[in-house]
């Protein structure tokens, strides 16, 4: 199962499609909040699945706050990070982790992308297309293949 994840995108819909059409083949898409209704947008205009979530710079009544999704065998946990935000923002997501069983957090909220694996859990941030951090924009893919999991991030190109 191939996934891509996007995370922060904030309006930019139209970039947010290209790098969806970059992806080559996914069989779902999630987007870890922060605007939503960018992932609905997407949802209308492309065919493939899409999950979300909803960030701190969206309205909580249009959308859940976290998601947990089974994805050939493994279960991920979404959310945007945002209620788990301050100093213990990774404690606080593996204690969730733990919490719902999860294989997999997926989060935003940052605009730094990362990926890092701790007690058995791989956590991942996709960092943001439309206003990163540190570098420039990023998305990511995560595979899963009989039960083993590659995640990357990868740089977006505007230019391309």
């Amino acid at each position: 199962m191939k996934i891509g994840v996007l995370s922060d995108t904030h309006g930019n819909v139209i970039i947010s499609e290209k790098i969806i059409n970059k992806m080559d083949f996914v069989d779902l898409v999630l987007h870890a909040g922060d605007f939503y209704r960018d992932a609905e947008k997407l949802a209308k205009k492309l065919p493939i699945k899409i999950k979300a979530v909803v960030g701190n710079c969206d309205s909580p009544m249009i959308s859940p706050e976290e998601e947990l999704i089974d994805a050939a065998g493994l279960k991920i946990y979404l959310t945007h990070g945002h209620k788990f935000d301050g100093a213990n923002l990774y404690n606080s997501l593996l204690y969730k982790a733990k919490e719902v069983k999860a294989d997999i957090v997926v989060y935003g909220h940052t605009h730094i992308a990362s990926r890092f694996e701790q007690e058995g859990i791989l956590f991942f941030n996709p960092g943001s297309i439309s206003n990163p951090r540190f570098h420039g924009p990023t998305y990511g893919i995560i595979t899963i293949n009989e039960g083993k999991v590659d995640a990357e991030i990868i740089s977006y190109e505007p230019e391309e």
